[in-house]
């Protein structure tokens, strides 16, 4: 071999090594930052193995979002820590998480956080859904539940369906599909309403309270198909601890619905559709009951509701 291969052979493996020890310290000084932050935050919620910069994103590319989220719960627990890019989630799947968030330390969580759909659909989130926790949204939420809702309109919708027209109208297409499939739940209903109604006249809103397999249809329907599945998003105002671990300030949470109302903890056949399990049971969707939670609760629960 030639003094000029050799020579080149040499360059080639000073540029190689010269790189390769450059990548390495790079990403030992990615590691220590992560870690420091890591540390900074003290023990928080378990959750995937991160990867630099993307963090756990590379976990949720795959199938819908709320069944990922709710799969990997099933391994990491009720309450875990993602990190997607630079942003902090927490994600919540059990009726007992979400009765800390929503109830226990409402006033910490109740907010919400900025988004690029906020901002620049929504003014900044000077709508009702998406405000920060503010007087703008206290003066908003008041004027909405006091003056474009009356009580009587509330009565009349009670225990149907309240929220937006989209989802609306896909928990009622959702209730179809399910009668459909179980037209012995179908035949129990329309006996109800024979009994009760008769065959000449439609149902009104003094029937509502006597129809209570109707009731009770809608809610198994709401707790198998909520018509936001993964919420809307909350904000933290401030650091606080859930269930022993530390969430610090500016953090989103986001309460995986879907999860929470196929809790097989909670729920006996929890994939089943089965409108009995309501009959002479307290529990209610209107917020006051974590296992279902199609509207929400707290300071942030649709305002169409009432206790």
């Amino acid at each position: 071999m030639g003094e000029s291969n050799m020579e080149g052979l040499i360059a080639i493996f000073k540029s190689w090594f010269v790189h390769t020890v450059a990548a390495f310290g790079f990403l030992y000084v990615v590691l220590k930052v992560f870690r420091r932050v890591r540390h900074k935050y003290g023990r928080r919620p378990p959750g995937p193995p991160s990867l630099p910069v993307i963090g756990q994103l590379h976990h949720l590319v795959s199938g819908l979002l709320h069944h990922t989220l709710a799969k990997i719960a099933e391994k990491y627990g009720p309450i875990m820590w993602l990190e997607l890019g630079a942003v902090g989630v927490v994600v919540v799947s059990s009726s007992d998480m979400a009765r800390e968030i929503l109830k226990a330390q409402d006033h910490i969580f109740a907010s919400r956080p900025s988004t690029l759909f906020s901002d620049l659909v929504l003014g900044k989130g000077q709508d009702l859904a998406f405000s920060p926790l503010n007087d703008h949204f206290r003066l908003v939420r008041k004027v909405y539940t006091t003056q474009l809702l009356s009580q009587q309109q509330i009565d009349t919708f009670k225990d149907i369906i309240i929220g937006g027209t989209d989802t609306s109208s896909e928990t009622i297409v959702w209730a179809m599909t399910e009668l459909l499939r179980h037209p012995n739940i179908m035949e129990r209903l329309q006996s109800e309403l024979d009994d009760v109604i008769g065959k000449e006249r439609l149902v009104e809103e003094a029937d509502l309270q006597k129809l209570e397999y109707l009731q009770a249809v809608v809610k198994e329907t709401l707790r198998l198909h909520p018509g936001v599945v993964l919420g809307v998003p909350h904000f933290s105002k401030e650091a606080t601890k859930v269930a022993g671990y530390d969430t610090p300030a500016n953090t989103r949470e986001m309460l995986n619905l879907y999860a929470i109302s196929r809790d097989p903890k909670v729920w006996e056949n929890p994939l089943k559709f089965d409108p009995s399990r309501f009959l002479n049971s307290p529990i209610d969707v209107k917020g006051q009951h974590y296992e279902v939670l199609p509207f929400g609760s707290g300071r942030r629960r649709c305002p169409g509701r009432t206790n």
